[in-house]
């Protein structure tokens, strides 16, 4: 079982390419007209906000503030200082939560609130009816008070200080870092056409953790803005499962370059009745090692079932690298590679396969997380489980 996909032919080639030419015009027309990245920040800066040069901004649902709670305290505790932004919506947060996380900053190291709904920001956008909200990420973004910002999901978890990816070649170069996830855009997406690429056979992106210079992808963050700018246009797009892969596309329309990740996502978890629950997408800095934690099918607590010991993030399972030789694009790497999601024991669990895909059986290898990172697996232990 992958990520279920709207069938193609929901999507009528006429209204494909007319979506397509609405968006490509108004880049090319209106776009320019718009205010410009300084222009937005005077604006930013007149309603009250914080600004500063580098920064975290972290979305959450209230359902999640345990976990909201617990990962700023454990950016803190690992040594990064970065000012932090917490986005919501605003009938999304009570005065007493609202409060508690406000208290976790200091005068050096400030968390303030944001609410995505406000009106007056240079590129608002309003909550929607019934919708789950993925498109605040966009409104953050475009909205921040930080010139450079690490975007992360709130059940996302740094597990050392990630501050030195700003200063990373990569980063420097390109503007902007992309981490992959498990699955494919097939080719019989309409977003290929509406987006206007060329389909590639590549890994999507996981969009719940980014490094993006606002400055220097401002066009591409415009476009995001006006690809889901209102509920509609949200609506008939749902074939990217929300904020889903909007980046990847949004910046490659716009003709922004972004730096992708060339170290697969492996998943994260436990061994139950000699079954592996991957519970978590575990992502890697440039060079390969392990730096965050995006704890996506956990939720709720279970120290009746896990220990220190036993602890829910306790395994790490992994594609042995391809030789060197074979490498020509970064997408190589994810040749023979596939997950599986499933249901064991009440969890909701994801593995990798060890088959025959692509005509390539790949080997997968499984190591314990506490062999290098066990003050991260006791935090998460201590605060989550």
């Amino acid at each position: 079982m992958a990520l279920d996909r709207p069938l193609r032919s929901n999507w009528l080639n006429e209204t494909i390419a007319s979506r397509r030419s609405d968006w490509q015009t108004w880049l090319q027309n209106t776009y320019p007209k718009r205010a410009t990245f300084d222009a937005a920040v005077s604006i930013i800066r007149k309603g009250g906000v914080n600004v500063a040069p580098r920064g975290v901004v972290v979305v959450f649902t209230p359902e999640l503030m345990a976990w909201l709670v617990a990962g700023i305290k454990m950016l803190r505790k690992y040594g990064c200082k970065l000012p932090i932004e917490v986005w919501c919506f605003r009938d999304e947060l009570s005065d007493v939560n609202m409060r508690t996380v406000e208290a976790l900053g200091e005068e050096e190291m400030l968390v303030s609130v944001r609410f995505a709904d406000e009106t007056w920001y240079p590129m608002s956008v309003g909550r929607g009816v019934e919708e789950k909200g993925y498109h605040i990420k966009i409104v953050a973004l475009a909205n921040s008070g930080f010139e450079n910002v690490l975007m992360m999901d709130c059940d996302a978890f740094a597990m050392s200080n990630p501050e030195y990816l700003f200063d990373s070649v990569e980063y420097i170069q390109f503007g902007a870092l992309f981490w992959p996830d498990y699955w494919r855009t097939t080719d019989n997406s309409p977003v290929w056409e509406w987006m206007d690429q060329p389909c590639v056979d590549e890994r999507e992106q996981e969009s719940g953790i980014m490094f993006v210079n606002r400055r220097r992808t401002w066009k591409a963050l415009n476009l995001l803005w006006y690809l889901n700018r209102n509920q509609e246009i949200r609506n008939w797009h749902n074939f990217l499962n929300g904020d889903k892969d909007m980046f990847r596309f949004a910046f490659r329309a716009a003709g922004t370059p972004g730096y992708f990740i060339p170290h697969l996502v492996a998943p994260g978890g436990f061994r139950s009745s000699r079954i592996f629950c991957g519970i978590s997408m575990m992502q890697h800095d440039i060079e390969g090692k392990l730096l965050f934690a995006h704890i996506n099918l956990l939720k709720g607590h279970h120290k009746l079932k896990f220990t220190k010991e036993n602890n829910a993030l306790s395994l790490v399972k992994r594609y042995k690298p391809m030789p060197p030789s074979t490498i020509k694009h970064y997408w190589d790497h994810a040749i023979g590679t596939g997950a599986i999601l499933f249901s064991h024991e009440g969890f909701y669990c994801i593995d990798l396969l060890e088959q025959n895909i692509d005509g390539l059986i790949r080997f997968i290898e499984e190591y314990n997380l506490a062999d290098d990172f066990k003050e991260f697996q006791n935090d998460i232990y201590d605060n989550l489980i």
